[in-house]
């Protein structure tokens, strides 16, 4: 289970990312706490490694373990799954969400049953939720 599940502003995202894929180092002011067993709360800076593909190098995100890096810098928020280390976070999990801005309610729901498996909400979810 993660420490810290989370909707997360970005700053300071590199703007000189130019590699196919690979880990993207960034910053991001909490912004809304779905879960914590950590002492965070919003408005704490967190940092965490995000894996990023960049349009044209033919490599696609995958759903939930790679994202667009040009979504990135688009839409600058995050819905994340994080655990603390003493100086930054690292994912918990390999799902994430790039958001364009926050929610009310979490784009990343975990099943009752397996607490411990986190889901994306279907299309029709989506809908009734807005």
């Amino acid at each position: 289970m993660a420490d810290l599940h989370a909707q997360v502003a970005l700053q300071n995202i590199p703007s000189n990312f130019e590699k196919p894929y690979g880990n993207l180092h960034v910053a991001g002011k909490i912004i809304r706490i779905f879960k914590s067993s950590v002492p965070l709360k919003i408005d704490d800076v967190v940092e965490f490694d995000v894996p990023v593909a960049m349009r044209g190098k033919d490599i696609a995100p995958d759903g939930g373990t790679t994202c667009w890096y040009e979504d990135i810098l688009r839409q600058r928020h995050m819905e994340v799954c994080l655990n603390r280390t003493p100086s930054l976070c690292s994912m918990a999990t390999d799902l994430f969400e790039v958001i364009s801005g926050p929610t009310e309610s979490p784009t990343i729901v975990f099943d009752e049953e397996e607490k411990t498996e986190p889901k994306k909400r279907r299309w029709w979810q989506w809908w009734f939720t807005m």
